[in-house]
């Protein structure tokens, strides 16, 4: 990516809301930029607190949109897996899914069912 490309200072005021981030990575799209934030976070488990990195992903110029049933079936049977609270669980799986059928490319045995062409 070209220097010219972003003024970062235009991200001053965004940036100093995630004090916590300890790396950013950043990529230019046509009129927006993507970035994915990673930093830590303490996680509370039966045998106390935990630190944990995770990533925030953050379009600036986007809406929010539901997630493919793809991604929704993903997070929820990952939480089923890390045995994460039921009541957690039913909210992830309340969450309304944008209705996609076809592939994802990602091919993985939880996805198999999803993972076809939709019909022409």
């Amino acid at each position: 990516m070209q220097n010219s490309l972003f003024d970062w200072s235009e991200l001053s005021a965004f940036y100093t809301e995630y004090t916590v981030c300890s790396s950013l990575v950043s990529c230019a799209t046509k009129n927006n930029f993507l970035f994915i934030f990673s930093f830590s976070v303490s996680v509370q488990t039966p045998q106390g607190n935990i630190k944990c990195r995770t990533y925030q992903y953050s379009d600036l110029g986007a809406d929010p949109k539901p997630p493919s049933p793809h991604y929704k079936l993903v997070i929820v049977e990952g939480a089923k897996e890390h045995k994460l609270p039921a009541e957690y669980i039913e909210q992830l799986e309340k969450i309304k899914d944008n209705g996609f059928t076809g592939s994802v490319g990602v091919n993985i045995p939880l996805l198999e069912k999803l993972n076809k062409s939709p019909e022409l």
